[in-house]
């Protein structure tokens, strides 16, 4: 996923050690197009068992499931953040 990000030119991970992090944007984007690869080859491997319908309901599913997991992990992680923060500007 990020070589197919660093093809497009997106600066999506650290290209020397001197460099700047990576945006936060670039890593939710590689994020949302990993939840559609995912649901794209889950439902290419399972097309001839089910219906048309089903397809796209197991697609739909799974990228559902796939970006509200990664949107609550990085709801947990920005606060988890936070908070260990807030403790270290506390402590003498």
């Amino acid at each position: 996923m990020f070589e197919g990000l660093r093809w497009l030119d997106v600066d999506a991970f650290y290209r020397h050690e001197t460099d700047e992090p990576p945006s936060f944007h670039a890593l939710l984007l590689a994020g949302l197009i990993a939840a559609a690869a995912n649901a794209f080859l889950l439902a290419s491997l399972v097309e001839g068992q089910v219906g048309g319908s089903q397809v796209i309901e197991l697609i739909a599913a799974y990228i559902t499931g796939d970006i509200t997991g990664m949107l609550a992990t990085v709801a947990l992680a920005h606060y988890l953040f936070i908070s260990f923060w807030a403790g270290v500007k506390a402590s003498p």
